[in-house]
């Protein structure tokens, strides 16, 4: 079974904005309300992402939106960007240490004092807007039960 197909199984509950459901065995397909489906599987299979990188791509999108209205306010019209995060395994435990993030704009043309006041007010639009970023870097608490389908 691909990735693709889908196991017929429980339904998510009434309201569920996200979820997911197995597709097959070792892989899941995330749901949203608003119709937008990603596949995530274990490393190294082919059109789908692992949970891991789907974290650090939540990280990365939510600092390009969090920060474009300031680039774009600074550097005119929104123009092309890259965030790039990578993680830090544990040694021995499955989570990251460290998240490390580069937000790649076309600077040129840019004094140095308006290059730093574009990094504080980025920095500031994070630290207060950035729901991911905030969520990490504050710690959640994770819940999870078991329910009846």
């Amino acid at each position: 079974m691909t990735a693709s197909e889908a196991v017929a199984g429980p339904l998510p509950p009434a309201g569920a904005t996200t979820w997911v459901e197995q597709i097959g065995p070792g892989a899941y397909r995330g749901h949203n309300g608003a119709g937008a489906t990603v596949v995530m599987t274990s490393p190294g299979s082919p059109d789908s992402f692992t949970p891991g990188e789907l974290l650090k791509l939540a990280l990365a999108g939510c600092v390009g939106l969090t920060a474009e209205a300031g680039l774009a306010r600074h550097l005119g019209a929104p123009g092309p960007a890259v965030i790039v995060v990578e993680g830090r395994r544990h040694p021995t435990e499955e989570r990251y240490t460290e998240l490390d993030g580069h937000l790649i704009v076309d600077l040129a043309g840019l004094t140095d004092q308006t290059k730093e006041r574009l990094r504080h007010l980025i920095d500031l639009s994070l630290a207060k807007a950035c729901t991911v970023g905030l969520t990490l870097a504050h710690g959640v608490e994770v819940q999870f039960t078991l329910d009846q389908a």
